[in-house]
């Protein structure tokens, strides 16, 4: 007789259009021996699946009673965001499907092309040195933070993670005003390197500012950080900092 157990899988809950990935699903038999040579197979059920059209998959040797056998191929998301479901199932070809079902809805999202943090949200760091302001009108949000210009080291930073390789153009928002510096520095990390791109923080408030577009790479590696370092006599602006996939 035919039967089985599902034991695991690595079949994602989440993927981006267009994206493929690695998955396995692993299978105890509880019958007769499985061999390829008996033509026993995983395969998708109805014969077809929105994310392969492999919708066979094959055993290499022998799978003996209680015996488990994982099968590992790719899976690809559609190019339209949406909940699809993939399901497979053994079989014996042109005899009888048998067993479990394994079954997942992968929710397909279009990918991340923008990404804004804002002096407020878990990706802000910045030394106590930096106080909160709420006063000025062009700000991003509920308020910002601001710092008197002295030479040292005390940087904000906005750190992303970057859901895919590629180039980002990077700009920066900053409420303007008489008292902030006419020359300070925001320092962009990338692939490769940092830039320091000086800005006028009196001028241009209450917009994105484009800082420079670099190549960057996937995660937490490449923050963008507001310098202090400046003339003395003002202020500086940490507001928010955003990518955008080009």
């Amino acid at each position: 007789f035919y039967s089985d157990e599902l034991v695991s899988h690595t079949i994602p809950s989440t993927m981006t259009t267009g994206e493929t990935r690695q998955v396995s699903i692993t299978f105890r038999n509880k019958g007769v021996l499985w061999t390829e040579a008996k033509q026993i197979r995983l395969g998708a059920v109805g014969d077809s699946d929105p994310f392969t059209t492999q919708t066979r998959q094959y055993i290499s040797g022998e799978v003996g009673p209680n015996g488990t056998y994982t099968f590992t191929f790719n899976l690809t998301a559609p190019s339209t965001p949406g909940t699809y479901t993939t399901d497979w199932r053994m079989l014996r070809e042109n005899v009888t499907w048998f067993g479990a079902t394994c079954s997942v809805n992968v929710n397909v999202q279009a990918p991340t092309t923008e990404i804004i943090i804002d002096n407020s949200d878990a990706g802000f760091s910045a030394s106590s040195n930096w106080s909160t302001g709420t006063m000025a009108t062009d700000k991003y949000g509920t308020n910002y933070r601001y710092r008197n210009t002295a030479a040292t080291s005390d940087v904000a930073t906005w750190r992303p993670n970057i859901p895919s390789a590629g180039t980002w153009a990077v700009y920066a928002w900053w409420s303007a005003g008489t008292n902030r510096s006419p020359s300070s520095a925001y320092i962009v990390y990338y692939s490769g390197g940092s830039q320091s791109v000086t800005v006028n923080q009196q001028t241009n408030g209450g917009k994105w500012n484009l800082l420079t577009t670099k190549t960057f790479g996937t995660g937490t590696a490449y923050p963008t950080q507001k310098s202090c370092w400046a003339t003395t006599g003002y202020v500086v602006i940490a507001d928010a900092v955003k990518w955008v996939k080009q």
